[in-house]
């Protein structure tokens, strides 16, 4: 069976429990707890899983010493921080499925750091980041780390402003972290600068009617296209090859209509008629917002989207899930019934988006996102399983067009 639709498929249906423990918040509370508890088992016990093994296998097997990482003296042109960290695990004798066991781990750390704060539906939050950042967790190790430690700089940043801007530890770990992203893969250097930048030129109020704006974009967007504007800009950028070909990549693929409009609109929607009209600065709200904008702007290219959205996601959906309690605790009209109706229709949502997710998987991707543990180590001997999930990776890679050609933008 697919490891990713069991996980998902599970909490997605401890989630329609959730909603049925009306009044029993520390029944709710111990479910979220063994939510998280199924998530994070599941996922770290991952073994040489996925299409992107193959090449992170490579990486680790180069075995670089600290000190060449360190100045630089290492070849593949990965990013600095990804490298050190697999040569520290070589250094320290440390196998790559427990260097992928440490990287899931600090991922889920961070998405608990954030869900725990919800008061209700925690649950149904997390179903909804299992489901949007699968591909995350399963298969982009770099990602994975610079998301991790971007959330982790976000909660120090937050920690130093609810201090009253008076303790330097919290901010000088927020920098140190938000470095430590940037260092892990190459969207970070891009994210963390945008969240700063705006952080600084941001209002001190926010305003409710950036949703409304923001919806408004998002509803034009899906009628006129934006790609001559968009090739303009990455010239201008100036950046190093590498970097250009892989944005160049990732903009090749756009798409005016998508399903996706339906939950970003969503999203909007709910923001713009529920949350209150002013939030104080901060560099969650800030993240929250900017992601939002980044993802309305860059709608259309939605493969460059689904990569840069990873780092919002967390922290996109627990605000929502916030905002739209706020709403129920100062009765808002109406809202009682649209969160209703609103869970039961998510729960719906999630579970056909992972069925779409299984079937599709099998389909183009053959047996290669079939269940592998370490506990399938008590049967086949470790190379032996090595062998066959990294020649499940190479045939994967081997294959035919893995791609989407009718949405690619046609070369001049």
């Amino acid at each position: 069976m697919n490891l990713v639709t069991l996980i998902t498929g599970i909490v997605i249906a401890m989630a329609a429990i959730e909603l049925l423990l009306q009044g029993m918040p520390r029944m709710k509370r111990d479910l979220f707890n063994i939510a998280m508890l199924v998530s994070w088992l599941g996922f770290t016990s991952k073994y040489y899983y996925g299409p992107d093994v193959l090449i992170y296998s490579s990486i680790y097997d180069t075995r670089w010493g600290l000190w060449d990482v360190i100045i630089g003296n290492y070849t593949g042109g990965y990013e600095i921080g990804y490298v050190f960290v697999n040569s520290l695990c070589t250094t320290c004798g440390i196998s790559f499925y427990w260097m992928t066991a440490i990287i899931s781990t600090l991922f889920f750390l961070a998405v608990y750091l954030v869900l725990r704060r919800l008061k209700d539906k925690r649950v149904l939050a997390l179903a909804i980041v299992l489901v949007i950042m699968k591909d995350l967790i399963y298969a982009q190790l770099r990602q994975c780390l610079a998301v991790s430690f971007f959330i982790f700089a976000v909660l120090e940043a937050e920690g130093w402003r609810k201090s009253g801007y008076k303790g330097k530890k919290s901010i000088i770990s927020a920098v140190i972290l938000g470095l430590i992203a940037m260092t892990m893969h190459k969207s970070a250097t891009f994210i963390v600068m945008l969240i700063v930048f705006y952080y600084v030129i941001q209002p001190y109020k926010m305003q409710k009617n950036t949703w409304s704006v923001l919806l408004m974009i998002l509803l034009i967007l899906m009628i006129i296209p934006t790609w001559n504007l968009i090739e303009t800009m990455t010239e201008v950028l100036q950046l190093d090859q590498m970097t250009m070909d892989s944005i160049r990549l990732h903009l090749s693929y756009m798409k005016l209509r998508q399903t996706n409009v339906l939950v970003y609109g969503t999203a909007l929607l709910l923001l713009t008629q529920y949350s209150r009209g002013q939030e104080k600065r901060g560099f969650a709200i800030a993240s929250v917002s900017c992601g939002l904008t980044v993802i309305v702007m860059l709608y259309q290219y939605y493969f460059i989207v689904n990569r840069l959205r990873f780092y919002f996601a967390v922290l996109i959906v627990y605000y929502i899930f916030d905002q739209m309690r706020n709403a129920a605790e100062t009765k808002a009209p109406y809202v009682t019934l649209v969160r209703q109706t609103l869970e039961i229709a998510v729960i719906l949502f999630l579970a056909g988006k992972i069925y779409s997710f299984d079937k599709t998987s099998r389909k183009e991707q053959g047996d290669l996102l079939e269940t592998c543990t370490v506990l399938d180590l008590r049967d086949t001997d470790a190379k032996t399983l090595q062998k066959r999930q990294l020649d499940k990776a190479q045939k994967f890679w081997d294959s035919a067009q893995r791609y989407d050609d009718k949405n690619l933008i046609p070369k001049k």
